[in-house]
This record gives structure tokens, sequence and C-alpha cells, in this order.
């Protein structure tokens, strides 16, 4: 499993992704928004999550979320815009604090 170097180990939503890597979080974000055919403008615009932000969280940079209840409607919100299932993403992201924290 790709680790963070910022926050540690994060969940994967699934095993296998280009050429066989695992995927964290943040690259599964940013390969479903680059499937959906959409840049980081984009979803910022259908989100009003700046893109600096998207791209943190791409980034498997977590920390600017801030508080957990708005971390989860951001993830949420972005997982629609971008088509992946938000209760996986929120499951995974929760899976990663809880290993990131001990």
């Amino acid at each position: 499993m790709r680790t963070s170097s910022i926050l540690g180990a994060w969940p994967v939503l699934f095993r296998h992704g280009y050429g066989g890597d695992v995927l964290t979080l943040g690259t599964q974000l940013a390969a479903a928004r680059a499937e959906s055919g959409l840049s980081l403008d984009d979803v910022a615009l259908a989100t009003r999550v700046r893109a600096s932000v998207i791209f943190a969280l791409e980034c498997d940079d977590f920390s600017v979320l801030g508080p957990q209840v708005y971390a989860k409607g951001h993830l949420r919100t972005i997982a629609n815009v971008i088509g992946l299932d938000p209760d996986l993403v929120v499951e995974s992201f929760l899976s990663g604090v809880q290993t990131a924290s001990g």
C-alpha cells in the first residue's frame, strides 16, 4: 500500500489500479476526476470547494479539510461530482483517520 508522508497509511477504495498499483484515497479521487474528463477548476466550480483543496486531497493531504463534519461533507460532494460512491469515499476517509491516529 502506498502511504502518505503527511498522515501515514490511508485506506484503499480498490486494490488494483493502473498498472497494478494500489490506489490511495487521494489517487482514487484524482483518477475518477480524470476519467470524468473534469479539471480541478470544473470540480471546484461544481462543488464550491477550492481547487487548491481538491488538489491537496488528491495528494492525500487531508489536513486541509478541517473538522470532520466539514471533511465528510466536502468528500461526499466531490465524490458525487466525479462519479464515486460518496459513502465509500467517506468510509475510506474515516478508516484512514482511525489508522493515522492509532
